[in-house]
């Protein structure tokens, strides 16, 4: 992909776009609808994981980047998967299991 930096509105911001090889842009932020709860995840650390999650958001999967992914999970407990791509562990509080953790992976 060729990446493409890109002015946003807003002074102190900006956003980098890619060009991928089917010539549909892609932003650096990819967006997912989980259980009702959204989020915005950068692309680039979804890319530094071979997983299901990455792949759905890639250009092969997703045709238009401006579209929300929606999984069918718990939407409040995958930020403790986020936290685990971002940092290779995650502290979980005393309401949430391991085993319930580790069914969202």
């Amino acid at each position: 992909m060729e990446k493409v930096d890109s002015p946003m509105p807003h002074a102190f911001s900006s956003v980098h776009i890619f060009i991928c090889k089917f010539g549909v842009i892609m932003t650096d932020i990819a967006k997912f609808n989980i259980g009702g709860q959204r989020y915005e995840v950068s692309r680039s650390l979804l890319e530094s994981h071979d997983t299901m999650l990455a792949k759905s958001a890639s250009d092969q999967w997703q045709k238009d980047p401006e579209t929300e992914i929606f999984i069918e999970r718990d939407g409040l407990r995958f930020r403790f998967v986020l936290d685990y791509l971002r940092d290779g562990k995650v502290g979980l509080p005393i309401t949430e299991t391991t085993d319930a953790f580790v069914a969202e992976l």
